[in-house]
């Protein structure tokens, strides 16, 4: 992984204007799918490299270099979480259009060791 992470940073550009496209990536780091990828970035962010996301043109990932592309980058990732919450409750509404065996899984998941009852 560490060969990985140090072959991102080489062929991440400085600024958004040269933000590199997630295919574009991938092929040039020879992978099949770009999950390995995805992850190495999320270990780079996390060990503080500033490795910024771009959704707007040119889209893709880039080395941030100041605090406009920061905030943009931040908003981006503020987009994600608001679209996963809503998701979310969506899903959480729907829970009651579930047959009842969906239903009596969720439960026994969440109570692990409860005998279930069928009448």
């Amino acid at each position: 992984m560490d060969n990985l992470k140090d072959n991102i940073l080489q062929y991440l550009k400085h600024g958004h204007e040269n933000a590199i496209g997630k295919s574009q990536l991938q092929q040039r780091l020879q992978l099949k799918d770009d999950r390995e990828m995805r992850q190495a970035i999320k270990e780079l962010r996390h060990e503080g490299h500033p490795i910024g996301l771009s959704l707007s043109k040119p889209h893709g990932y880039y080395i941030i270099e100041t605090k406009d592309e920061l905030h943009q980058c931040m908003k981006t990732f503020k987009s994600y979480c608001c679209e996963a919450a809503i998701t979310r409750r969506d899903l959480k509404l729907a829970v009651p259009a579930l047959s009842k065996e969906i239903r009596e899984a969720e439960y026994l998941e969440k109570h692990p060791g409860q005998l279930s009852l069928k009448f």
